[in-house]
């Protein structure tokens, strides 16, 4: 039996992916932080995106990241994607 995707689910793999790009305590990614203000770039944005579409297994808009500016709006686009 697979186990249903939550937003926290999704949430908690973002923070932990930019934790780990961004050289980072998973503490100090604040799900409301812009991912600007978090430092991403465009080449760690399209990256993420890819990684997270494969995971989630469900295609991401590589240019949702600047239309879905935080990880908590992020994850609620993922989610929606998966439904």
């Amino acid at each position: 039996m697979r186990t249903q995707m939550t937003e926290t689910h999704i949430t908690t793999w973002l923070v932990d992916y930019l934790a780990r790009a961004l050289h980072r305590d998973p503490a100090s990614i604040g799900l409301d932080a812009t991912f600007d203000e978090l430092g991403l770039d465009s080449v760690l944005a399209v990256t993420m995106t890819d990684d997270a579409g494969t995971w989630l297994g469900a295609p991401l808009d590589p240019t949702s990241p600047y239309e879905h500016v935080t990880i908590r709006e992020f994850s609620r686009y993922m989610l929606a994607s998966k439904t």
